[in-house]
């Protein structure tokens, strides 16, 4: 797109030569408009909002640097250059103080202009590429805290959290759920970012446990939401077209986002599972056509609470056993089972323990599994690290427990120990003490833990870059992003990615 340039010059003859011998096509610009003095010329700017700005000094009315003084809120971002028949001291360094990029002499050589728009455009682009990147790093850091909203199992969702990955206020809005059988690809996904959507709808996307997880916020209520839901649809499709992809009902509240996201999920599990042919649904009370298929879920779901409540006294053996018998032969079943005796004892036990992030990249496991074999192998590997777990967990106390998941939501937002210890209003000291004391491992350990989750998250989203990762959890420096994970995890950031993606194919 080509930088909007304004022609300011008392001399008519002045303005005209410059409009039609300088290439301005071909050097990237557009004459927007011409003044001849500096009242007009201040009217131009602000209507015309110039990328460049080429003044006189001496005009009869206001000189073109008093214009220049006058106009700077807006010109904030544009580029000056003087020109004038006056090599004066004065003018010069009146030039310099207002930030002129260049002081051309009268008569004008073309040449020498054309050096100086050169310059500018190059200026120019560096700032475009500058705030496109402030922009998407803003982007990457906003999908960073919804997705941790949204896997924060347990926590409740504060007032005021939607302030954390939107740019505005928002009415009502919805959670879209797409899954598809393969890795979502980067194209695929990037194309769906350069769609053009409503100006009413802020929409963020996350890829959550395999699945693309889209926020649709609406700025103001509406009983058409359907038809702005379905606007996004209709882009998925066109993007990723296997895809079964599912649509909450619509909400207000920002305490019921996990409720959204889970009457989406829910839906892509019946579509998929229960009713192969479709492809696209809206989450629907349990009424109409879709109550046999409802019942079936709920079926499921209940088998999987039972099961649960019995966790601390039933063999992992049994436990397989009973639900092997259910799955009838259809793995996706299986997985998805699998997935709600999960969120049953998500349900059943938090309140007594806290799930280790160990926990969290074995249930994101199960997304990848796709042999029988590897889904009792995986669970056996759930019950022992659950049962581990919640040996560790019995002595610790509800400060703890609310302290941890305080710091799993908050990690990756710069969260020092001086912000916690404030919020549970207790010192610092006490606090690093206690945390040690009762978990085995630091404050700063339990940081790092949490952002390397919210991380291996992230890097299920093949738009983003490691380096974008890294800075969206709070790392401002790549490289020590990447000697922490490689630590961690024993194996690069960008290993763990292809190993995932592997897994996954």
């Amino acid at each position: 797109m080509a930088y909007k340039v304004v022609l300011i010059d008392d001399n008519v003859n002045t303005v005209n030569s410059l409009r039609l011998t300088v290439d301005w096509e071909g050097l990237g610009y557009e004459v927007a408009g011409v003044a001849y003095d500096g009242e007009p010329g201040a009217r131009l700017i602000e209507r015309v909002r110039p990328d460049v700005v080429i003044t006189d000094i001496q005009m009869p009315g206001v000189n073109g640097l008093t214009m220049i003084e006058q106009m700077q809120d807006y010109l904030v971002n544009a580029r000056v250059i003087v020109v004038t028949g006056y090599d004066n001291f004065q003018y010069a360094t009146q030039a310099i103080r207002l930030s002129v990029m260049d002081y051309v002499l009268k008569p004008i050589d073309n040449e020498e202009l054309a050096q100086t728009l050169v310059r500018a455009a190059r200026s120019l682009d560096q700032d475009r590429q500058r705030e496109e990147r402030l922009k998407q790093m803003d982007l990457f850091h906003r999908r960073a805290q919804l997705l941790t909203i949204l896997t924060s199992y347990g926590s409740q969702v504060e007032q005021g959290s939607f302030g954390r990955f939107l740019t505005g206020p928002v009415k009502q809005y919805v959670m879209i759920v797409g899954r598809s059988r393969s890795i979502i690809s980067r194209p695929a996904l990037e194309r769906l970012d350069f769609e053009e959507y409503p100006d009413n709808l802020e929409l963020v996307s996350v890829v959550a446990d395999g699945d693309l997880v889209i926020f649709v916020g609406m700025k103001e209520e509406s009983r058409t939401w359907k038809l702005a839901a379905q606007t996004v649809v209709n882009k998925i499709r066109d993007h990723i077209p296997e895809m079964v992809i599912a649509v909450s009902a619509v909400h207000t509240r920002e305490e019921d986002i996990k409720l959204a996201q889970q009457e989406a999920r829910r839906t892509v599990l019946e579509f998929s599972v229960l009713e192969k042919n479709s492809r696209i649904g809206f989450y629907e009370p349990d009424t109409g056509q879709r109550l046999g298929n409802r019942a079936r879920l709920a079926g499921m779901e209940e088998l999987c609470a039972r099961l649960a409540a019995r966790f601390d006294e039933m063999s992992v053996e049994e436990t397989w056993e009973i639900i092997s018998r259910s799955y009838e032969g259809n793995l996706r079943l299986l997985r998805v089972l699998l997935m709600m005796y999960c969120t049953s004892l998500m349900h059943d036990k938090l309140p007594e323990n806290q799930w280790s992030e160990d926990v969290d990249n074995l249930v994101f496991e199960l997304t990848q599994i796709s042999r029988e074999e590897d889904a009792k192998n995986w669970f056996f590997r759930l019950f022992a690290l659950l049962k581990e777990q919640m040996e560790k967990s019995s002595g610790m106390s509800i400060l703890i427990r609310n302290i941890l998941d305080y710091i799993r939501r908050y990690a990756a937002e710069g969260l020092r120990l001086e912000d916690v210890s404030n919020q549970f209003h207790i010192s610092p000291n006490y606090l690093s003490t206690l945390i040690r004391k009762e978990t085995g491992i630091t404050y700063q350990q339990h940081i790092l833990l949490a952002k390397m989750a919210v991380a291996k998250q992230l890097l299920d989203d093949t738009r983003m870059r490691v380096e974008d990762i890294a800075y969206s959890i709070g790392y401002e420096n790549y490289i020590s992003f990447y000697n922490i994970f490689k630590c961690l995890e024993g194996m690069t950031p960008s290993e763990y990615r292809f190993r995932n993606r592997r897994e996954g194919s």
